[in-house]
C-alpha cells in the first residue's frame, strides 16, 4: 500500500460496520449489566422471602417424600399450632394427658386417622370448672375433645418441648411428637422414690405412620 492510499480518509462503509461493531458492543455491555443487576435484585427478593417465610413460620415443602413441621404463631396463651406435611402413607395422629413420660409414648391414648399430606394442627386448653379440658382439631374438624380433673395439674407448671420456631423435618419411621409437656412436681411436695423420668400428667400429641404404630 502507497503512502497515498494510507493518506486516504476511510469509507463510509468501513465507518458504517465500526459503528455497526460499536453499537454492537453497546448493546452486549448493557445486556450483560442488565443480567447482573437482575440476578442480585432476584438474589436480593429471595433473601427477603426466606426471611418473611421464618417470621410468619410458613410450612414451605422442598421434597413430597419427607416430613416437615412448623409451629404457628399462637393466638391465644393456651393454644397451640403446628403445620405438617405427611408424604404418601397411612398415618395416625395420637393424644395422650397421663403416663407421660420423658421419652416414648404411654399405652393409654387416643387416636384417630390422619391423611397423608399438608395440615393445620391446633391444640386448645381451656380451663373449666371440672378441670382443664383439650380439645385437638386437624384442618378445622375435631378429633379429641378430653376433660380432665381439677387435680391433673395442681401445680399449674409444665416442661418439655413442643414449639418448632423453625421448621424441622422428621425421618420417615421417627414418631413426630408435636407437643411432650409433663407437669413439674416441686421438690417438697414429690412422692417418695420419685424420678424425674417416671411417667407423670401431661400433654403428649404425636403422629405416626400405621406401620409403625404400637
Amino acid at each position: 500500500m502507497t503512502d497515498a492510499e494510507r493518506q486516504q480518509p476511510p469509507t463510509a462503509r468501513a465507518v458504517s460496520f465500526a459503528l455497526l461493531d460499536l453499537l454492537l458492543i453497546v448493546v452486549v455491555a448493557a445486556a450483560w449489566t442488565g443480567e447482573r443487576v437482575n440476578s442480585r435484585r432476584n438474589e436480593h427478593l429471595s433473601e427477603r422471602i426466606d426471611v418473611l417465610r421464618r417470621i410468619a413460620r410458613e410450612l414451605v415443602v422442598d421434597d413430597p417424600e419427607k416430613c416437615y413441621v412448623i409451629s404457628s404463631r399462637r393466638t391465644l396463651y393456651d393454644n397451640h399450632r403446628w403445620e405438617v406435611h405427611l408424604p404418601a402413607g397411612e398415618y395416625q395422629i395420637y393424644m395422650a394427658t397421663r403416663g407421660i413420660e420423658a421419652n416414648g409414648s404411654p399405652d393409654e391414648r387416643k387416636s384417630a386417622s390422619i391423611d397423608a399430606g399438608r395440615h393445620k394442627i391446633l391444640l386448645t386448653h381451656l380451663a373449666t370448672e371440672h378441670g382443664p379440658r383439650f380439645r385437638v382439631f386437624v384442618d378445622e374438624r375435631v378429633v379429641f375433645d378430653e376433660q380432665e380433673s381439677k387435680d391433673w395439674n395442681t401445680s399449674g407448671s409444665y416442661g418439655g418441648t413442643g414449639d418448632y420456631a423453625t421448621q424441622r423435618e422428621f425421618p420417615l419411621g421417627e414418631l413426630i411428637v408435636l407437643r411432650r409437656v409433663r407437669v413439674v412436681i416441686p421438690q417438697a411436695t414429690r412422692p417418695s422414690g420419685f424420678s424425674a423420668d417416671d411417667p407423670i400428667n401431661g400433654q403428649l400429641l404425636w403422629i405416626e405412620k400405621t406401620a409403625d404404630a404400637k
